[in-house]
């Protein structure tokens, strides 16, 4: 299900999803095609796993962010957003709106319950196609993105490799920026709809990261980001600013700043 290690950061170690795990990922994803119209959530599945998003703020991030590593527990993860949901409907205007979850299930009808059933059955066959799944429908939604500017993120996206970060289209929302942290999983977002942003706010991820590679390299220990860059031989500085100014330019190049 996961690959063997592939790169280290300190003494934390990071695993791979195999491309066969994040197929299953996506069909489990896809499966639940249904929920996406209920509620706002979105699901990413990368090779460093499955994100779970919830609550976008008014800054552009998810205020709920959770990691799965296996399609297993994604597929019990959307199961319980689709209950929840499901129960809220079966229990409004009813007595049973005020109990918590698992009271209002054991208080409905068989008829209900046997639907419930039926329906985990039905999301699990779905997830165990062996056909691709078409991606859910989401044209009721309104885009928050154009297609210029659509184009012009995915540009950006191509152009950075960034370890434990993983930068996706994400439909209406636009483009999302996802940092991994190895022991917790996913810990920030930040979606972009101008590739300006994107671009500017990719950069400088890049930048940092760069920095904590090199500090790492030259046992530069216990100092704060910010101030590596100045302890850094000169030759690793113009490196580095040799490579930014490459960015910029290729980024002008395309209009995007």
């Amino acid at each position: 299900m996961l690959m063997t290690y592939k790169y280290k950061r300190g003494d934390i170690m990071t695993k791979y999803l195999t491309e066969k795990e994040i197929e299953k990922c996506n069909k489990v994803t896809y499966a639940f095609s249904e929920l996406y119209a209920m509620i706002d959530i979105v699901v990413v599945n990368t090779k460093l796993g499955s994100a779970k998003l919830q609550y976008l703020d008014l800054y552009h991030n998810f205020e709920n962010i959770h990691t799965y590593k296996n399609s297993d527990e994604l597929f019990t993860a959307l199961w319980h957003e689709w209950l929840k949901e499901q129960l809220i409907v079966l229990a409004r205007n009813t007595p049973l709106i005020n109990l918590c979850y698992e009271d209002i299930y054991e208080n409905l009808p068989e008829k209900s319950k046997k639907f419930i059933k039926d329906k985990k059955t039905y999301f699990k066959n779905r997830s165990n196609l062996k056909t691709k799944l078409n991606k859910p429908n989401k044209k009721h939604k309104k885009t928050n993105i154009t297609k210029s500017e659509r184009r012009k993120c995915q540009i950006v996206a191509n152009m950075f490799s960034i370890e434990n970060t993983i930068i996706q289209d994400i439909g209406e929302y636009g483009f999302i920026m996802l940092t991994y942290y190895p022991p917790i999983g996913f810990d920030s977002s930040i979606v972009f709809t101008r590739s300006n942003e994107m671009f500017e706010s990719v950069l400088e991820e890049w930048f940092l990261t760069q920095l904590q590679k090199i500090a790492h390299r030259l046992n530069i220990n216990n100092v704060d980001l910010d101030d590596i860059y100045d302890l850094l031989p000169t030759n690793a500085q113009n490196t580095l600013d040799h490579q930014k100014n490459e960015y910029i330019k290729k980024a002008k190049e395309q209009g995007i700043c």
